[in-house]
C-alpha cells in the first residue's frame, strides 16, 4: 500500500536523496548527527566530547574524519578488538603488528609501541615541540592541538595529528595484507606530505608558504595565515 501511494514523476531520472540533510546531499557531519540521534546512549567523558567537536572542524577527507571518529571512540578493528569479537582465535595473533611484544590495542598501537613512539618523536621534532603527557586518545588529540598558538593553529595542528594516525594505520594494514615493511623515516616523510596536501587544500591562496617552508617549520606556516 505504501508503494502504491508514491506517485512517480514522469520524464525525470531517479536520484538518491540523503534524508538526514535538508540539501539531500550526504555529508559526514549529517551522518554523524543521525547516528548520534539513533545510537544507544552511553556516556562520553568530557575529553572525548570535546575532541569529537574539534574533529569535525577539520578539512580532511571524509574517510579520514570517519577514521578519526572511530579512533577517538575506540572503535578501530585492532587485533585485540578482533580477538574479543572471536574473529581472531589465538592469543598469539593479538600481538602488535609493529613490535610483536604487546597486545595490539588502540593505545599501544598508536602511542605506546616503541615503534610508533619513534614516529611521534620525529613529528614532535619537526614541529619543534616537546613530547606530551596524556591519559587517553582524546587527551592526546586535544593536547596536540594546544601545542601551537594562534587563531586557527589548533585545527591546523589537528590536521597533522590526523595525518599521523591515518598514515600509521594504513601502514599497519599494509604490513598485514601486503607484507609491507615499516620504515619510520619514510612514513614520517609521507605524513608531512599528506598533512601539507590537506593544509594547503584548506587555506588555499591565503598561505604564502611553500612545501620547503612546511618541511622546516609547519608552525610558522600556521601563523602566516
Amino acid at each position: 500500500d505504501i508503494i502504491i501511494q508514491v506517485q512517480p514523476i514522469a520524464d525525470a531520472l531517479d536520484r538518491r536523496k540523503w534524508k538526514h540533510a535538508t540539501s539531500g546531499i550526504f555529508t559526514v557531519k549529517s551522518a554523524y548527527s543521525a547516528m548520534q540521534e539513533r545510537r544507544s546512549v552511553y556516556p562520553l567523558d568530557h575529553h572525548t566530547t570535546e575532541a569529537l567537536a574539534h574533529l569535525w572542524q577539520n578539512s580532511v577527507p571524509s574517510k579520514v574524519a570517519i577514521f578519526g571518529w572511530r579512533l577517538l571512540l575506540g572503535r578501530l578493528p585492532t587485533r585485540e578488538s578482533l580477538y574479543n569479537k572471536g574473529i581472531i582465535n589465538t592469543p598469539l595473533d593479538t600481538l602488535c603488528v609493529l613490535c610483536s611484544n604487546e597486545v595490539e590495542d588502540i593505545h599501544h598501537l598508536f602511542f605506546l609501541c616503541n615503534v610508533s613512539q619513534q614516529v611521534w618523536l620525529k613529528i614532535f621534532d619537526w614541529m619543534g615541540i616537546d613530547p606530551m603527557a596524556f591519559q587517553d586518545v582524546s587527551s592526546h588529540f586535544l593536547c596536540f592541538g594546544q601545542t601551537c598558538k594562534g587563531k586557527n593553529s589548533k585545527r591546523y595542528s589537528h590536521i597533522i595529528w590526523l595525518a599521523t594516525t591515518w598514515c600509521m594505520w594504513n601502514n599497519r594494514n599494509s604490513i598485514i595484507f601486503q607484507d609491507d615493511s615499516f620504515d619510520v623515516t619514510s612514513l614520517v616523510d609521507h605524513i608531512m606530505y599528506i598533512a601539507w596536501f590537506w593544509f594547503i587544500g584548506r587555506v588555499g591562496e591565503n598561505s604564502g608558504a611553500i612545501f620547503s617552508d612546511w618541511g622546516t617549520n609547519p608552525r610558522a606556516c600556521f601563523q602566516s595565515i
